[in-house]
């Protein structure tokens, strides 16, 4: 889970700050695709002032395939999640914190 610079949501008429990005890999074919749940939340603060997430208010899929496909296959492993995240985010316009 990433913490994600602000955006606005509306969700059953309300409108909710999205906080953190949570990526989930659902399927990979191993060959020329794979998809990508994410979920956005919200963010709680305690009393100690300690961070954690709250409602999840948007999600959907991301298909990655072609040439990000091959991209994210040549990334070392250390760093794929990382490319991931990046990728989703990019994809579906929010800024991770870094």
């Amino acid at each position: 889970m990433k913490e994600i610079v602000s955006q606005q949501i509306w969700l059953d008429g309300l409108e909710y700050e999205a906080q953190y990005l949570q990526c989930t890999g659902t399927y990979d074919n191993y060959l020329s695709t794979a998809t990508v749940y994410y979920q956005l939340f919200t963010m709680l603060i305690d009393v100690n002032g300690d961070k954690s997430p709250g409602q999840q208010v948007a999600s959907g899929y991301k298909e990655i395939q072609g040439q990000e496909y091959i991209d994210w296959g040549n990334v070392p492993a250390s760093s794929v999640n990382e490319w991931i995240y990046n990728w989703t985010a990019e994809q579906i316009n929010v800024t991770i914190i870094p």
